[in-house]
């Protein structure tokens, strides 16, 4: 609700104004009600107090009367036709109501005998007009009418002068509360600030212990893995070490074994060389010129189906390449020429004739044989 009552309440021919400020009412909008409030109160002199509700029973009338310091006794006044009488009576009621005020300014305020004096001059006037004559009356009257006037505009000068004191007391009281305010305020939120900062620094350790702990248990379990990826390679190279060693010592083994047996085939051989050359050596030497002009030395390699002849063993181009394909080994050769050409044979083909091969011994010859037998047909 965003909107200032005023109300006036009869109790026991007392008039009490009261000023109901809603709680979000704050700062100059709240002063100038209280103000405004106070000026009218100035009028209401007799009592004053001021108080906060938070509910209905905070307005009962024994509240208020306790306040402004009333008993259930009152008393009824006497009527007059006197006009200041009747001013006075009009303006003789309880002021606004507030909320705490010092005891001082409620002393101050009960001292402005506004009502008793204006019954009084009342009550005069009228015993001294019943005993005098007209045009005295009328003077009297006169007089009368010029005191009373200057009475009112002492009394407005009075009430102004009040008026503006306790503007200037509220206007203080409101500077000051406005000031504690603003320190409380501050003082709060520096409070907040430095207990947000203690939050956040607690938090910050809290994370880096955290963090500080998750890297040890990292590095460490890193460590672990890593001790035991060394000690598995450690294994496994022992292990290829000792498998590499027994195959070295089962390839050594194996080795001498073929070494022994290849020096027997080869003293096997030389015996059978030196039987055989001794053999052939004199029909060697008496066609050997014969030989050197039908017959020529060639390296060859075979891959395949296809047979190539080199001129050394250091050639890279073959002189002559023989396709495998439809040849026939035979080994029908004449009496005369196996007997002069030792561990020969022969290949025919289908378009290019028959191609004589000799071997230098017996054992080259059967591994020519057994390497062509597995192209070419046989005969």
């Amino acid at each position: 609700m965003d909107k200032i009552f005023y109300g006036f309440v009869k109790l026991n021919n007392q008039c009490v104004l009261i000023t109901w400020l809603p709680e979000q009412f704050t700062g100059i909008r709240r002063a100038r009600a209280l103000v405004h409030s106070r000026s009218i109160a100035l009028y209401l002199n007799l009592h004053y107090a001021q108080l906060t509700a938070s509910d209905m029973s905070d307005l009962s009338e024994d509240n208020i009367r306790a306040l402004l310091k009333l008993d259930r006794q009152t008393c009824q006044r006497s009527s007059s036709t006197s006009y200041l009488e009747e001013r006075a009576q009009r303006f003789d009621t309880s002021p606004i109501q507030r909320r705490s005020i010092s005891q001082d300014r409620r002393k101050k305020a009960k001292e402005f005998p506004v009502k008793s004096r204006h019954s009084s001059i009342s009550g005069l006037a009228k015993l001294e007009m019943d005993k005098k004559a007209p045009a005295e009356k009328q003077k009297e009257e006169k007089e009368e009418e010029e005191k009373r006037q200057r009475l009112e505009e002492e009394e407005k000068q009075r009430m102004e002068e009040e008026r503006q004191r306790m503007e200037e007391e509220e206007r203080q009281r409101l500077e000051e509360e406005e000031r504690q305010r603003i320190e409380e305020e501050n003082q709060r939120i520096e409070e907040e600030e430095n207990q947000r900062m203690e939050e956040e620094e607690r938090q910050r350790i809290e994370e880096e212990e955290r963090q500080r702990m998750e890297e040890e248990e990292r590095q460490r379990m890193e460590e672990e893995e890593r001790q035991r990826m060394e000690e598995e390679e450690r294994q496994r190279m022992e292990e290829e070490e000792r498998q590499r060693m027994e195959e070295e010592e089962r390839q050594r083994m194996e080795e001498e074994r073929q070494r022994m047996e290849q020096e027997e085939r080869r003293k096997i051989v030389d015996r059978e060389k030196e039987e055989r050359a001794r053999e052939v050596e004199q029909e060697m030497l008496q066609r050997e010129q014969e030989i050197e002009k039908l017959w020529k030395r060639r390296f060859f390699t075979m891959k395949q189906k296809t047979l190539s002849f080199y001129k050394d063993e250091l050639s890279a181009t073959p002189l002559e390449v023989l396709d495998l394909d439809g040849v026939t080994l035979s080994n029908n050769m004449d009496l005369d020429f196996e007997t002069s050409v030792p561990n020969s044979f022969i290949l025919e083909t289908k378009l290019n004739g028959s191609y004589q091969f000799a071997a230098d011994d017996k054992q080259g010859l059967n591994a020519i044989l057994s390497a062509l037998q597995t192209v070419v047909s046989y005969q």
